[in-house]
């Protein structure tokens, strides 16, 4: 991985914005969301004012359509407040993604290196959150703790999020590296975001890594000189899970919580009656969302409502925890079809990019894909800016053409 001194010098305000992710939680709604607008704006000035060409990916014009498809979708809703609610707060991340992604695209000579340095910019914000995270419970080390929750609260697995995301970055990586030194920097980096993500206890955040990784592995294998490169990911991806796994198990003041979780899930799945309230809860919650879709197919009960939805039917006031469910809910077979429509779209060209010269850089954004798609079983992904952000920046890296030997 080399970026050259000429392009640190030239970092942009648009990646300030990208820096600010991990640390959403942490600040004033209000504070937070002015501060990204402003960003979006005099970043989009700077645009205007160069003459910059303006393109737009497949990703920015879906989700575009996605949003009006929202805002008439208020007509019908059956609770407008939240439908309005949940599109005042996605109308700035998305006018954010939109001017990043003109940003990196306005130059194509340059595109390359600012999607680089725009990952780049998030691992190194997931890695000091993550720290701060840790540093937050070292006073929780004596009793039952998860790492992040004392940082985060209630947004507890938006914490998660940027932990999966920035090791889909650092295995990119490390995968890339030539030189012993930033080869060991990035394992530690790797270690370190991996442990993290297994102390927080949530099963997503232990699991979706390791698929990743695995895809990973499988594609970087496609090319017979790198495939004991992607061997050895493969196992010390496997290693670090089974070793943090074990060592939580056997650990007083980590066992009842990712212990508990995880067993309890596999009861769950099992149909053991042993699952957790966790599970139980989430199970619900889809079951109503199908129920929800049923009734309401086509536009969906309201962009954004299911909560709603969900607090008259089972009296529990929550998102589906499952994006495909949520998404058919809230928005119907025409607000699903618009969103995965793109992400199937993006998914299209990185793959047809990587078919012509196989460089890795396309291997990220395809494993990411695949992940993120298994993820959305768990997760409401479709609201949330880190995942937003990483798209616009997939959805841009399908635009660009990298040479099989180029740096990145």
């Amino acid at each position: 991985m080399k970026i050259s001194k000429s392009k640190l010098s030239k970092f942009h305000i648009i990646y300030l914005g990208i820096f600010i992710i991990p640390f959403q939680y942490l600040m004033n709604y209000a504070i937070f969301t002015s501060v990204l607008i402003g960003i979006s704006a005099l970043s989009m000035v700077t645009l205007i004012r160069k003459d910059s060409i303006l393109t737009l990916t497949n990703f920015i014009i879906g989700y575009l359509i996605l949003i009006i498809f929202g805002l008439i979708s208020t007509f019908y809703s059956g609770d407008p407040t939240s439908s309005y609610s949940i599109l005042i707060q996605i109308i700035p991340y998305y006018f954010y993604c939109f001017v990043l992604s003109w940003h990196i695209l306005n130059i194509p000579s340059k595109s390359l290196d600012r999607i680089v340095i725009s990952l780049i910019t998030f691992l190194v914000s997931t890695i000091i959150i993550s720290v701060l995270a840790l540093i937050n419970e070292l006073e929780g080390f004596n009793q039952w703790t998860r790492i992040g929750y004392k940082t985060f609260n209630d947004q507890f697995t938006m914490f998660t999020y940027y932990l999966m995301i920035g090791l889909s970055i650092s295995t990119w990586l490390l995968y890339k590296q030539t030189s012993k030194f930033k080869k060991i920097s990035m394992c530690i980096t790797l270690s370190f975001l991996y442990i993290i993500s297994v102390l927080t206890a949530i099963r997503k955040a232990i699991i979706i890594p390791v698929i990743f990784w695995v895809v990973f592995v499988y594609m970087v294998s496609i090319n017979k000189k790198r495939i004991i490169r992607g061997i050895v990911i493969l196992i010390a991806g496997f290693t670090l899970f089974m070793l943090a796994y074990s060592l939580l198990l056997n650990n007083e003041y980590f066992a009842s919580t990712v212990g508990r979780r995880i067993e309890g899930f596999i009861a769950g799945l099992q149909g053991t009656g042993e699952a957790d309230n966790s599970f139980n809860v989430r199970q619900q919650l889809v079951i109503s969302a199908i129920e929800c879709f049923k009734t309401y197919p086509i536009g969906g009960y309201g962009f954004g409502a299911f909560r709603d939805y969900a607090d008259k039917m089972i009296g529990v006031n929550l998102y589906a925890h499952n994006n495909y469910v949520e998404l058919l809910a809230s928005s119907g077979i025409i607000g699903f079809s618009i969103y995965y429509g793109c992400v199937i779209l993006i998914f299209n060209k990185l793959y047809t990019r990587f078919k012509i010269n196989k460089n890795p850089i396309y291997i990220l954004g395809i494993a990411f894909l695949i992940s993120l798609l298994v993820n959305d079983f768990a997760v409401v992904s479709y609201l949330s800016l880190p995942y937003m952000v990483m798209l616009t920046i997939l959805s841009c890296l399908g635009h660009c053409r990298v040479n099989n030997n180029q740096e990145t």
